[in-house]
């Protein structure tokens, strides 16, 4: 369950755009201190994946950076 602060939407982007507006509002909530970067997932994955969690509650998010045939999304980590 994620708190006020860290709501993000889980789901697969529209579109290249959709994604950096997305990933705009997740680094504004880095800076400002609410989530937390991990790093990459699975260095190993053909795709970007790099969890972010809210300081506050913990909630984790995966979120896959799109490429030229795949648009990524956010999906909630399962710990």
């Amino acid at each position: 369950m994620s708190c006020d602060r860290c709501s993000l939407p889980v789901g697969r982007f529209r579109s290249h755009d959709h994604y950096r507006e997305v990933k705009r509002t997740i680094n504004d909530l880095v800076n400002q201190g609410i989530l937390r970067e991990g790093g990459l997932e699975n260095p190993n994955s053909p795709f970007l994946v790099v969890r972010y969690t809210c300081r506050e509650c913990g909630q984790s998010w995966l979120v896959t950076s799109p490429d030229q045939n795949f648009l990524g999304g956010i999906e909630a980590a399962r710990d």
